[in-house]
């Protein structure tokens, strides 16, 4: 949703499968806040009682990601189901 966070570590994690190495990681956080693109929030884990960090897209992210939304994949290609392999 467009106003909820997702847990630092969890980015960090999705980020390094896709090949991000964690010092890039790390700057691309530190360049996203600073251009206000992304905000750190404190996010409660209510089972553990524990606070953890999130990032969340901010509003000047948002307006940048509309403008520039022909740069992302919105879609993906189907997969081809297993019968429909033809060997």
């Amino acid at each position: 949703m467009p106003n909820n966070a997702v847990a630092v570590n969890g980015a960090k994690r999705d980020a390094e499968r896709a090949g991000v190495t964690n010092m890039g990681f790390n700057l691309a956080v530190r360049k996203l806040t600073t251009k206000k693109f992304v905000r750190v929030e404190e996010l409660w884990d209510e089972r553990d009682g524990e606070s953890y960090n999130g990032l969340a897209v901010d509003e000047d992210g948002w307006k940048w990601i509309e403008a520039n939304e022909s740069m992302f994949v919105l879609h993906r290609q189907d997969k081809k189901k297993e019968e429909d392999i033809p060997f």
